[in-house]
């Protein structure tokens, strides 16, 4: 009798325990910053850009490899997501810098997401705020790596320390 309420016990513990993980979903979600999340299928439309390439350092006719273009996007979105809920990134700083990004981009950024263009018009305003001295780089890195990130583990995992997304291995 005991050994048959132990089982029947153990039996709806590990239910339960089925049940909980299937009710965590972050599935879609190649990443996450606090409650602000970038799916899986965004990230796939961005990284299929050309202007994901460029922004990411490739130079004409070299291509980045899957892997390493994922990263450097997913890396891009999560220090300007996490700078912009920090409110160091502002809609007014991004619009000062539109014709800059699309000259500096001028053959990939007409037609590009709307959100690769954000991601790019954000890290641009940093730069140039970080360079006029109007933004303090040890803010900037504090913003970024106190961020609450979630990477999916396909493309890596967040390392606060570096404030990037790294490569398991």
């Amino acid at each position: 009798m005991i050994r048959r309420l132990f089982l029947a016990a153990a039996a709806l513990v590990g239910a339960a325990s089925l049940s909980s993980c299937a009710t965590f979903s972050n599935h879609g979600d190649a990443a996450k910053v606090a409650s602000t999340a970038l799916s899986q299928h965004d990230l796939e439309v961005m990284t299929s850009n050309d202007l994901a390439s460029q922004a990411a350092g490739a130079t004409d006719g070299v291509l980045l490899p899957e892997g390493e273009l994922n990263r450097n996007v997913l890396t891009f979105w999560v220090q300007v997501t996490a700078l912009t809920q920090a409110g160091t990134v502002t809609q007014a700083q991004m619009d000062a810098v539109r014709d800059i990004a699309a000259k500096t981009y001028a053959t990939t950024w007409e037609g590009a997401p709307k959100q690769l263009q954000d991601v790019v018009l954000k890290q641009i305003a940093v730069a140039n705020a970080l360079q006029a001295g109007t933004l303090d780089r040890d803010q900037v890195l504090a913003s970024i790596s106190g961020a609450d990130v979630h990477v999916d583990s396909r493309y890596g995992w967040w390392n606060p320390a570096k404030v990037t997304v790294t490569a398991f291995g």
